[in-house]
This record gives C-alpha cells, sequence and structure tokens, in this order.
C-alpha cells in the first residue's frame, strides 16, 4: 500500500492560519515576527522611507526563493511555540486581558 505523507506547507497550513488569525486580533503579539511578503514590504517602505529621510544613498532590497527551505524547519520547535502563544492568548482571554 503506497503511504501518503503531506507535503511541509500542508502540514503547516492550519498553524499558518491560527498564527495569522491570532495576529490579526492581537498586533504586536508576534514582536518582530512577519507572516508573509505584504508584513515585509510594509516595514522595508517604512525604513526605507527613513533611510532616506536622513539623506542617505538609495537602497535595493533582494528577495531570493531558497528551495524547499520549511523542509529544514525543526516542525516540533514550530508547533511547541505556537501551542506556548496559543496557551498565552488563551489564559489573556479567560483572564479578561484579551484586546481582541
Amino acid at each position: 500500500m503506497l503511504q501518503y505523507s503531506l507535503s511541509v506547507n500542508q502540514q503547516l497550513r492550519d498553524s499558518h492560519r491560527a498564527l495569522s488569525y491570532i495576529a490579526s486580533r492581537r498586533p504586536g503579539i508576534l514582536g518582530d515576527g512577519l507572516l508573509g511578503l505584504d508584513d515585509v514590504h510594509r516595514v522595508w517602505r517604512c525604513y526605507v522611507a527613513a533611510w532616506v529621510g536622513m539623506g542617505r544613498p538609495q537602497v535595493f532590497m533582494v528577495k531570493t526563493d531558497i528551495a524547499n527551505c520549511y523542509d529544514s524547519m525543526d516542525q516540533g520547535r514550530l508547533f511547541t511555540i505556537l501551542e506556548e502563544l496559543l496557551t498565552q492568548v488563551k489564559a489573556d482571554t479567560c483572564s479578561g486581558k484579551s484586546r481582541a
């Protein structure tokens, strides 16, 4: 019988959705963490505006895509971090500290 294994992206899809939801409800909970290219672009745009505003030379951004980079992630550690984050959000929500 052929065993079917989910790709890393498929395994992380639900976790990414949960993390995205939490981050949308509680801005700043991820610290400096970014969830996608839109977030990177927003931060980059602010950085460049400040840089140019100080009279510094023009800067450029280079994006690279490392094939299969998620395959090398320690998924166990990632899920532990997500579990800790969800536990914190749940505790804050139950104690009335939620900003949602």
